[in-house]
């Protein structure tokens, strides 16, 4: 499998975790589309098939262990957990208790264990994710890191 369509499907099975996508999480897949810098007619294809019939029948949490297999390199593993952290992190569903609804935490848990990243590395990697939700939030905090992300090293 290709590894581009494997990072998709990734971020498209922890969303579907809980047995359905939100709008925020759909819209965010499809801005992983966009920025997949490939411009392949066929390529393109398959991704928004991916997203148009994903459902958790089609991509189970336990398929997770075959999509990270096909992440060749450590940017791709890193990759993979910012788009997955970043989808699950878009939306909110009411009677959630956090930030993170439960079925999602575990499946988001479950591809931690497998892309076996440094703690460090998955903290630091999670930290830029808020600081882009922020950011494109228009929130107080997304601004002001906007505006010093080069001093304090975010960005």
């Amino acid at each position: 499998m290709d590894a581009e369509l494997a990072l998709f499907r990734i971020g498209a099975t922890v969303a579907w975790a809980d047995g359905e996508l939100s709008e925020e999480e759909r819209q965010r897949l499809s801005q992983a589309i966009a920025r997949a810098g490939r411009h392949d007619a066929d390529h393109q294809r398959q991704l928004d098939q991916t997203l148009s019939t994903a459902n958790p029948a089609s991509l189970p949490v336990e398929g997770l262990d075959a999509l990270v297999a096909a992440l060749t390199t450590p940017e791709q593993r890193q990759r993979a957990l910012q788009l997955a952290y970043g989808v699950i992190r878009s939306s909110r569903r009411s009677g959630d208790h956090g930030s993170i609804n439960v079925r999602e935490r575990l499946a988001y848990g479950r591809l931690l264990r497998l892309l076996q990243l440094d703690p460090d590395l998955v903290a630091s990697l999670e930290g830029d994710v808020e600081v882009e939700l922020a950011r494109s939030a228009g929130t107080p905090v997304g601004l002001l890191a906007g505006q010093f992300a080069g001093l304090i090293g975010w960005g």
